[in-house]
């Protein structure tokens, strides 16, 4: 692809009317991945130069400024700023098409690969596919056919328009006959685009989540309600999660869902353990009360959200105030872990259990409570998929648990593969070398 080189933006918008070509603008940054690769890939291509050589002018704005630019990047910086600011670029790699007049009439973003940006060159010659051609007629109400409003809703998509995708998404449902609303591919496209209760896709999902299942699989009952729940919530709890007095106004918040029944129950319990948390466990955590008090505060407020959101993030808190040196939270620590790992196991990931384990071992030294740190481990690495990237990282952790438990041979033995494992590691590499030291790991 041959590129107008060392002109202004005006100067190759008056080669192209004299031309009467199209204008084709890559907009990119100097430390730009993609642009670079597009440089490297697609430029160069003899299919795509044959393309946009005959049918466009090409030029190149640097949107950025950099030390190492040089006078002919900086002579044209005016030029990139004011194009920047005029068309809103802000994702790299950007490119504009212009009419051979000057009028902005397409625009792609992203790594494209020949083909693809080839495709992208066709559609900018094509006013039913040109998306700021789109954009105006929508703008000024000429969009009629719900086939343009559904291509200029994942266009706008695509571009990172995202008010604008959101305005023709509802247009076009709002034009979907009964018949037309229940295709396959329009469910599909009514379920990304509902977000308010007063959206038509609201009560689909509430009230037919099981019928809905069927024509689109991929939309379960599961996925459908838990929709409804969220949109419930921001719109009935999340704005009162705060009263005056700075607690949540559960007056309000419970005859707000009692239009919904067991879903608006749901969507405060799914949705409002963070208010609960900040409103009611967090204090008592910074009073450094006991586990066992913080526990039954748990269980108080389970009522209102889900108590193992609560236990969660409970222990959050707790590993954040170990890995700080706070040595009075090991013994709170341990006890909310236990609890979780013995009443929670099943839905536990073994990267949790991992964290939970490692936490232990850093800042723990009470054998008992090691000896139970180490059946997290093993359990981390039990539950593990064989195709776990992280299954190595259980298993340094299980060996330096045996190594602080007293038992280093196993420890070493299990950490050579590690090792073997994961050889370009040097943490782990290091971990081994100490351990045959009978140094610390910790």
């Amino acid at each position: 692809m041959k590129f107008l080189e060392g002109i202004s933006w005006e100067k190759a918008l008056e080669i192209a009317k004299a031309a009467h070509k199209s204008v084709f603008v890559d907009c990119y940054a100097s430390w730009c991945g993609p642009c670079k690769s597009m440089d490297e890939k697609v430029y160069p291509n003899e299919q795509a130069g044959r393309y946009f050589n005959d049918k466009f002018i090409c030029v190149r704005f640097q949107l950025d400024t950099a030390k190492k630019d040089d006078d002919e990047v900086k002579e044209r910086y005016a030029d990139a700023n004011r194009i920047k600011e005029t068309y809103v670029v802000d994702r790299y790699p950007t490119f504009l098409f212009f009419s051979p007049d000057g009028e902005v009439v397409h625009r792609g973003v992203g790594f494209l690969e020949v083909d693809e940006l080839i495709k992208l060159g066709q559609s900018a010659l094509d006013s039913n596919e040109q998306f700021y051609t789109l954009m105006g007629r929508f703008k000024l109400g000429e969009l009629d056919g719900l086939g343009d409003l559904k291509r200029l809703a994942k266009l706008a998509e695509h571009l990172f328009f995202d008010s604008l995708a959101r305005q023709v998404a509802k247009a076009y449902i709002g034009k979907l006959t009964m018949a037309e609303s229940e295709e396959k591919n329009n469910i599909d496209f009514i379920y990304q685009y509902t977000a308010s209760s007063k959206d038509r896709g609201f009560q689909l999902f509430r009230d037919s989540a099981d019928w809905v299942s069927t024509i689109e699989p991929r939309i379960t009952k599961a996925r459908s309600l838990a929709l409804v729940e969220k949109i419930i919530y921001n719109e009935e709890v999340k704005p009162y999660e705060k009263s005056k007095q700075g607690m949540p106004d559960w007056r309000k918040i419970n005859r707000n869902i009692q239009k919904y029944g067991e879903l608006g129950e749901e969507a405060r319990k799914h949705f409002s353990s963070k208010m609960v948390f900040d409103a009611y466990v967090e204090p008592s955590l910074l009073r450094r009360e006991p586990w066992p008090k913080i526990l039954i505060l748990i269980k108080q407020q389970a009522k209102r959200t889900e108590e193992l959101a609560l236990v969660t993030r409970t222990l959050d808190l707790y590993t954040k105030a170990m890995d700080q040196g706070d040595v009075k939270s090991c013994k709170d620590f341990f006890e909310g872990a236990s609890y979780l790992t013995s009443n929670y196991s099943k839905v536990i990931t073994p990267l949790q259990f991992n964290l939970l384990a490692w936490s232990d071992f850093l800042h723990d030294g009470v054998v008992a409570d090691l000896q139970v740190a180490l059946g997290w481990a093993r359990k981390a690495i039990d539950s593990a998929d064989k195709g776990d990237a992280w299954r190595v990282n259980y298993m340094d952790t299980y060996s330096n648990l045996l190594y602080k438990l007293g038992r280093r041979t196993e420890a070493i033995s299990l950490e050579e593969q590690v090792v073997a494992l994961q050889p370009n590691d040097s943490a782990m590499v290091l971990t081994l070398q100490k351990m045959k030291r009978g140094d610390r790991t910790w």
